[in-house]
């Protein structure tokens, strides 16, 4: 398999990724705020343990799940979340909708992490600024 050409400089990691959606409405309370205190975003938000990936981390992964790719922002955390584990957010869905029909597909899978830049990224950049580099990088 050739190198991505578009693949950044850091730290990387092979991970196992699992998914997770927020049930609108099914949860009581559940804003949807992540750990550093951002709302979820589908395509930037993904849950680590902090001890190996430090929270506001600016994150690339590679998965062989389309839809699932480019860059990310280390910005929640989960109690299933830990050492080797990310967890991708994948929409605001509950059982029935695509977002969680999505997730369901996606299950657990190995994907490759690269740790762009280490810590603060969200809170030294505005956290839209990844959402763009992806834009662009597409």
């Amino acid at each position: 398999e050739p190198e991505n050409p578009e693949k950044p400089e850091g730290r990387t990691l092979e991970m196992e990724a699992t998914a997770y959606t927020i049930a609108k409405g099914q949860v009581p309370n559940l804003k949807g705020i992540t750990a550093t205190g951002t709302k979820v975003e589908k395509g930037r938000t993904v849950g680590v343990d902090p001890n190996v990936i430090p929270l506001g981390s600016l994150l690339y992964i590679e998965s062989d799940y389309e839809g699932v790719g480019g860059y990310y922002v280390a910005e929640d955390t989960g109690s299933a979340v830990k050492d080797n584990i990310v967890d991708v957010f994948f929409g605001w869905g509950g059982k029935g909708t695509d977002d969680y029909k999505d997730a369901i597909n996606f299950g657990r899978r190995t994907i490759t992490v690269t740790v762009v830049e280490e810590g603060d990224y969200a809170e030294t950049k505005e956290i839209d600024e990844a959402i763009l580099i992806k834009a662009t990088e597409e």
